[in-house]
C-alpha cells in the first residue's frame, strides 16, 4: 500500500495546492492524510484523495469558509447541493452589492464627487409621530424606506393628517447598529 502512497510534496503538485495549505486542512480535520509516519511524522496521501483536495481547492478559490467545505465534503448528496446553493445565494448577494458599488463609482468618475453643504441650527421643538428601526450604515437607506412604508400607512389608520416633510433621525455616531427613526409631525393637542 505504501508504494500507491504520494508523498506530500508530490500530492500537493498533483492537486495544485501547496505543503502549508495541505498540512493547515490536515490541522483543521478537514483532509487527513492517509498515512503520517510515525517516526518521521511525513505525511503521505492516497491518489483517491485527490479529488477531495481538488474540491477544496476549487471551493476556497470561491472564498467558502473552511466550516461550511467541511460540511459540504461530509454531507449526503441532497444536504451538499443544499449547502452549496446556500453559499451561492451568498456569493451573488455580494456580487449584487460590489455591482452596485461600480455603478456609484462610475456615477461619480463622471460627475465627480458631490459637494455637500454641512450647516448647524437649531430647530424647533416638534411632535413627531416615528417609526424606528436598528441598522449598520450600509443599511441606512434601506431601513429608512421601510420605515417610511410603515409609517404612512399607521398615520392613516390611527386619523393623523400629516404634511410634508418627513423627518430622519440617526445618531451622530455611526455605530456597527444603530437605531433610526423616521417621524412626520403630528398635529399639537
Amino acid at each position: 500500500m505504501q508504494d500507491e502512497l504520494l508523498t506530500i510534496g508530490r500530492f500537493a503538485r498533483l492537486c495544485r495546492l501547496s505543503v502549508k495549505q495541505l498540512r493547515h486542512y490536515d490541522e483543521t480535520g478537514l483532509l487527513a492524510p492517509a498515512r503520517v509516519d510515525a517516526g518521521s511524522g511525513y505525511r503521505y496521501y492516497a491518489p483517491e484523495q485527490a479529488r477531495d483536495a481538488l474540491t477544496i481547492a476549487l471551493l476556497r478559490e470561491m472564498d467558502l469558509p473552511l466550516a461550511v467545505i467541511a460540511q459540504a465534503l461530509d454531507a449526503e448528496p441532497a444536504h451538499r447541493a443544499q449547502i452549496l446553493r446556500t453559499e451561492r445565494d451568498r456569493v451573488a448577494e455580494r456580487i449584487s452589492r460590489d455591482q452596485a458599488r461600480l455603478q456609484m463609482l462610475d456615477r461619480l468618475a463622471e460627475g465627480g464627487l458631490p459637494g455637500y453643504e454641512v450647516t448647524m441650527n437649531r430647530e424647533p421643538e416638534r411632535r413627531l409621530a416615528v417609526v424606528r428601526a436598528v441598522c449598520t450604515p450600509a443599511e441606512i437607506g434601506e431601513r429608512f424606506e421601510e420605515c417610511v412604508g410603515r409609517l404612512l400607512p399607521a398615520l392613516g389608520e390611527a386619523g393623523i393628517a400629516w404634511k410634508p416633510p418627513l423627518w430622519g433621525l440617526y445618531p451622530l455616531d455611526l455605530d456597527e447598529r444603530m437605531e433610526i427613526a423616521v417621524g412626520a409631525q403630528a398635529p399639537q393637542g
